[in-house]
């Protein structure tokens, strides 16, 4: 069934899905956004106290790597987020 797009995209658990271009695009992550109680964990997680289910390092990239203090730090957040997800699939 995972190779079933069109079957998963019937299920009410799968909000959004598509098939990624190969090799995947950065246009194939249009859309692809964090919940907004998802970001505002990822500013205050600590180790063993993850709510969002992700590898320290990438926790770490997303403290690091955004400036919560600005007006628009859900923007970068879902664009870094966006970023490693190309960079993971590129491995």
């Amino acid at each position: 069934m995972v190779s079933d797009v069109d079957a998963l995209r019937k299920l009410p658990s799968y909000l959004a899905i598509k098939k990624f271009s190969d090799p995947p695009q950065a246009s194939d992550l249009e859309g692809f956004t964090l919940e907004k109680d998802d970001v505002k964990d990822l500013k205050n997680c600590k180790p063993g106290h993850w709510h969002v289910q992700l590898p320290s390092e990438s926790m770490e990239e997303f403290q690091k790597g955004v400036n919560w203090s600005a007006p628009d730090a859900a923007d970068q957040a879902n664009r870094l987020g966006q970023k490693m997800v190309l960079e993971a699939l590129a491995r």
